[in-house]
């Protein structure tokens, strides 16, 4: 098991520094300009805008500071990280399925339950990884900012910003790599992780502005990712675990649909079932 979970893990090494380096470089992008742009922000309320209402900006946050401005934008970082999470996760049963080396992986002689926990495992180090990675974009740029934050924010609470979208992620990932163990192609495992990412992300923040919608956020992901409010209310325990348990159950789920799936064919479940009956 050991053996695998390091093959998984260098796989996607180059896909992890890549992401890492990535979602760094634009934390520290925002955090170096933000001492300039928070003056400019100040007498406008770009809140009270439907595209940023999209996009989750409310009352809540403030661009007149810079200790404002960096929450708004340290929460994209969730969403970023689950673009990610949805790509690795479609790429890790069904993926490998369809470019051949699947074969290969259920040669070894591992029960199937095994090989996808140690699938998940992988991809929850390597999400992991890239969120310490893109942390790194803050140490960059921090000590330059610093006196202009006035200890507002301090590295520690930019560090929990960062950590807090991990939950988030792995849940997209398991829920993906769900989809790929139930359905026959990556491309639907792909269509069902985004549509989940995409329509949940705009659902949620646009239902926040309409009142009769208000209810239906809690059975959406990114409800529980608190993203840059953590900066000023800290992390919410209960809504990371709440997500890390919806992975854990997506999980399973993938562990059940894999033990039934017939490697190679592409059936649909309604067609195996039909198969399975004859």
């Amino acid at each position: 098991m050991l053996n695998l979970l390091w093959i998984e893990l260098k796989k996607r090494g180059t896909a992890v520094v890549g992401w890492g380096v990535g979602i760094g470089a634009y934390l520290a992008l925002i955090m170096a300009m933000s001492p300039q742009l928070a003056p400019q922000f100040a007498n406008i309320d770009l809140a009270s805008i439907p595209i940023y209402q999209a996009f989750g900006m409310n009352e809540d946050f403030s661009f007149a500071t810079i200790a404002g401005l960096i929450a708004v934008y340290v929460s994209f970082v969730g969403l970023t990280i689950a673009i990610y999470a949805v790509l690795t996760g479609a790429s890790a049963l069904v993926g490998e399925e369809e470019d051949g080396t699947l074969e290969i992986t259920l040669s070894l002689p591992m029960p199937r339950w095994q090989i996808v926990l140690t699938k998940a495992i992988a991809i929850a180090i390597s999400l992991l990884v890239v969120l310490l990675i893109a942390f790194l974009g803050y140490l960059t740029v921090f000590s330059g900012v610093e006196a202009d934050l006035n200890g507002d924010i301090t590295l520690s609470e930019l560090f929990q910003s960062t950590i807090e979208s991990w939950p988030l992620a792995f849940l997209f990932a398991m829920f993906t790599m769900f989809m790929g163990a139930y359905l026959p192609r990556r491309a639907h495992a792909l269509t069902m992780g985004l549509t989940l990412l995409i329509g949940g992300y705009l659902f949620n923040n646009l239902a926040e502005q309409a009142g009769p919608l208000k209810d239906f956020r809690l059975y959406l992901p990114f409800y529980y990712n608190v993203g840059g409010r953590v900066l000023t209310d800290g992390l919410d325990w209960g809504k990371m675990a709440t997500l890390t348990i919806a992975g854990l159950v997506f999980l399973f789920l993938a562990v059940l649909s894999f033990q039934r799936r017939d490697v190679t064919v592409g059936q649909w479940p309604w067609a195996r079932l039909r198969g399975k009956s004859q």
